[in-house]
């Protein structure tokens, strides 16, 4: 192997070339290349002595940097002759990085960078359990990985009663980091695992996947009644949110936001035609479209109310997990991609507390698809629903006359899955079982906007009468719009009621009218 420096036929605007460090090795193998940040004037360079002459500006400095990267030169040869490197190790060593001996080095330097937060995550966790099933406390290196090594890793794992699938996973994990780190010339060759490791078996080939099992609305019913305290009570919620939310998955309604909303207008609200624009979370990395989800005001978004503020009750101890008391939509204020395994093990939680009713954070998408099949909807619109096709109203290839046809279509097999699922019900035994548990009024009534017509002095801002515990004062403290709109074409709930009451003496008054006057009917 050789290892020298040359110098950039290119010339920078300042007269100057930039010092490239070459490595080869002398087998017809390309040769790799690192660019180093020194930048010289090039009649100035010893090329036999590989540094610039006394004549250079900062002769010193430039010639002190070439002389670190001869020192670090010197040590790749000696590895590259162990056969302890590779030709790639030697080229990230001399640029400054990991020489990658070791295979967490790589996984969290390299390979994340190809892979979703999400896989890179999955792969890590895997590695890290394999580290602890060989006895490894410090960092696993690539050269100790050799096909015994995958024979003690099977004995191992075998002897602590894991299932043939468990063991394969484990073994395409490591196996894909080893491909990685081989295409990308860190290990040489790919130690060839034993097929008990890369095989399931028959047994495990065979085994038919364990089918979710879909809901019913009694279920849902009896899960509210059950729950004792309200950390039961809102895993409950999120799982009937997920349902009326087309089948959200957790990591939707994670996501979900205010700036979402399409053009939220008084008469929208009126008429109950407030929606969203959602980019599935599955769908980030892809040319899907976002969804176009009707948001039904007495439902939807009175659960949403709820929840939000019942999360910000039980995270108190967790500030940085809940999102802005002045965002409409947004319950949680994190990234589920980037905090996968935070994200995984909350909702867990959710799951674990609502089993023994048949629920888990995975089937309300099931239940939702079920009752839509139930209901006759064409497969098209059932797709279209959970976001696995395209909503074509977002395509340019449908007209401004195509739209509201497909639009209402959707909405409409949408109101009526959750009509049936007795949704408006359930919502409403939700609101009522909240009254009962022992919490604050603010958690208990803030989303019943019915309820403040008569009960909220006009004078007074809101939190007045939903007064707070020093120990929640981090949540309403920065509130700029809570009891009013940040969207002020938009009323909060106590305005809305005096407008729905006006409108109510408006039409009586329009019925005398009619009675008195036919003619003005038409009209």
């Amino acid at each position: 192997m050789r290892i020298s420096f040359k110098i950039n036929s290119r010339v920078r605007k300042d007269g100057k070339q930039n010092i490239r460090i070459v490595v080869s090795d002398g087998r017809n193998v390309k040769p790799l290349y690192v660019q180093t940040p020194l930048n010289i004037f090039s009649k100035y360079w010893d090329r036999a002595e590989s540094r610039v002459s006394n004549k250079h500006p900062e002769f010193q400095i430039i010639n002190r940097k070439i002389k670190a990267y001869k020192d670090r030169k010197e040590h790749c040869i000696n590895k590259f002759d162990a056969d302890e490197w590779s030709l790639a190790q030697v080229r990230n060593y001399m640029d400054g990085q990991s020489d990658y001996s070791f295979v967490d080095d790589y996984v969290n330097e390299i390979f994340r960078k190809r892979k979703t937060n999400v896989t890179f995550t999955d792969y890590l966790q895997k590695l890290n359990i394999l580290k602890g099933h060989m006895g490894i406390k410090g960092k696993l290196r690539f050269k100790d990985i050799n096909r015994n090594w995958f024979f003690e890793l099977l004995r191992k794992l075998q002897s602590r009663g894991l299932t043939k699938s468990s063991i394969r996973s484990y073994s395409i994990a490591i196996g894909s980091i080893l491909k990685d780190a081989f295409e990308e010339g860190v290990i040489q060759e790919i130690p060839k695992r034993p097929q008990e490791l890369t095989r399931g078996g028959k047994t495990d080939r065979n085994k038919k996947r364990k089918q979710i099992e879909s809901c019913n609305p009694e279920q849902i019913e009896k899960a509210i009644l059950g729950a004792k305290n309200i950390a039961q009570l809102q895993s409950v919620g999120f799982w009937l949110l997920a349902f009326c939310l087309r089948g959200f998955y957790p990591a939707d309604i994670v996501k979900m936001e205010e700036a979402e909303l399409d053009e939220p207008t008084l008469l929208k609200l009126l008429r109950n035609e407030l929606f969203i624009e959602h980019l599935r979370s599955k769908s980030e990395h892809t040319d899907n479209e976002h969804m176009y989800i009707h948001i039904d005001f007495e439902t939807t978004y009175r659960l949403i109310r709820r929840l939000k503020f019942m999360t910000a009750y039980t995270h108190h101890n967790r500030q940085s997990f809940v999102a802005d008391i002045d965002d409409e939509l947004k319950i949680f204020d994190y990234n589920p991609t980037e905090e996968y395994r935070k994200h995984l093990s909350r909702w867990a939680i959710h799951t674990r507390r609502v089993r023994k009713y048949g629920m888990s954070m995975k089937n309300a998408r099931k239940t939702f698809l079920t009752y839509a099949k139930a209901l006759g909807i064409d497969e098209d619109t059932r797709l279209i629903l959970v976001g696995r096709k395209n909503d074509p109203i977002f395509s340019a290839s449908y007209d401004d006359n195509t739209n509201p046809i497909i639009r209402n279509k959707v909405t409409e097999a949408h109101k009526l899955i959750l009509k049936r699922f007795n949704v408006p019900k359930l919502v409403n035994m939700y609101t009522a079982k909240l009254q009962t548990l022992n919490v604050p009024i603010w958690v208990r009534k803030e989303a019943d906007f019915l309820s403040w017509s008569k009960t909220l002095p006009e004078d007074n801002p809101i939190t007045y009468k939903f007064s707070y515990t020093p120990k929640y004062k981090w949540y309403f403290r920065g509130s700029q719009t809570f009891g009013k709109s940040k969207i002020l074409h938009i009323p909060k709930f106590k305005d809305l009621v005096k407008l729905a009451e006006q409108m109510q003496k408006f039409e009586k008054k329009k019925e005398k009218v009619i009675k008195l006057y036919p003619q003005l009917k038409r009209a």
